[in-house]
This record gives C-alpha cells, sequence and structure tokens, in this order.
C-alpha cells in the first residue's frame, strides 16, 4: 500500500496544530455557505494555505493589539472563527493533493485539474488565474478529475464525496 509523502502528512499536521507560542489549535473550518464572499483574497474563503491563514492571523491579531501566544485556546479559536478564517473541506483536498502531486514529481495540481463548470470567458480566465480559489467539490468529483470506486474497494487516500445532499439538495462535502 502507497504511503502519503512526508511533505503531504506534514502538511495535515500543519492543518491539525496551528501553533501560537505554546498553544496548538486545528485549524478551524471554514463554512463557505455563510461567507457569501466572491473574489476574495483565498485565506477569506476558505481556500488559504497553511502559510496565508498563519499571516492573515498576524495581520489581523496586530492591527487589532492582541497576541495570540498569549490566549488560550477557546480564545483563540474564537478569534479566528469571528475573523471567519479557516479553510474548507475543498480546499484542504486542493492543498493536500497539490503537496503530494509535488512530492511525486507531478508538477502542481492545478496543470492535472479540469474546470468543466466554467463556461464563459471570464470564469476559464479565473479559474487559469486563481485555481485555488475556483476550486470546489463539483470540481474536484467531476468525471474529468476523479473516478468512482465502489466503497468496498476504497483505500487510505481515496476521496468521499457527498453531492446534493441534505433537504434541499444543496450540501456538498468531500
Amino acid at each position: 500500500m502507497q504511503e502519503l509523502s512526508t511533505q503531504t502528512q506534514e502538511l495535515i499536521q500543519n492543518f491539525l496544530h496551528l501553533s501560537f507560542g505554546d498553544t496548538t489549535i486545528p485549524c478551524p473550518y471554514f463554512n463557505n455557505r455563510r461567507s457569501g464572499s466572491r473574489g476574495a483574497l483565498r485565506v477569506n474563503v476558505g481556500k488559504g494555505s497553511i502559510d496565508d491563514i498563519k499571516e492573515e492571523l498576524k495581520i489581523m491579531s496586530l492591527r487589532e493589539k492582541i497576541d495570540l501566544r498569549e490566549l488560550d485556546k477557546a480564545t483563540i479559536t474564537k478569534f479566528i472563527v469571528d475573523h471567519r478564517i479557516g479553510i474548507d473541506c475543498s480546499g484542504l483536498v486542493y492543498h493536500l493533493l497539490d503537496t503530494e502531486l509535488i512530492a511525486r514529481n507531478k508538477g502542481p495540481l492545478k496543470k492535472h485539474l479540469s474546470f468543466p463548470h466554467a463556461k464563459n470567458p471570464l470564469r476559464k480566465l479565473l479559474t487559469k488565474l486563481r485555481p485555488v480559489e475556483n476550486c470546489n467539490v463539483k470540481t474536484l468529483a467531476h468525471e474529468l478529475n476523479s473516478t468512482n470506486v465502489n466503497l468496498p474497494d476504497a483505500a487510505p487516500g481515496d476521496m468521499m464525496i457527498l453531492r446534493d445532499a441534505g433537504p434541499r439538495h444543496d450540501y456538498n462535502h468531500i
């Protein structure tokens, strides 16, 4: 069985252990259904890298004259969530796949990913310029970007995708 690269395992640990001095917290989940943001910085739409997230939090804490290293876990988490910072499911998967592909010398994910839902020329351009921000569950689940695996054949590293779930059939999760 093939394992994830050391780089990808480290990235997972970095998302699970955002550090502020001696305190660590898991990076909060970003619910982009509630954000209403479009065209914002990737860190403001749940797509930021761990470095993007840390840098934005540093800027926000300096602006508000708060030293996150002096706060407890609950207060740090509240600060991050209140400032709408975190990672959404497709943002996390994007960064993990990107890191794994680079570690395996296959180039960045943006070279492999298709954006079949981008129909007009402007949307197509935006997917080229901002692939992380434009990647979502439907993009990752599309047949151009993934293959179906029967549940009994699922293996570590396979993605589980929920599409069109919920009472209004509008929840997507990976």
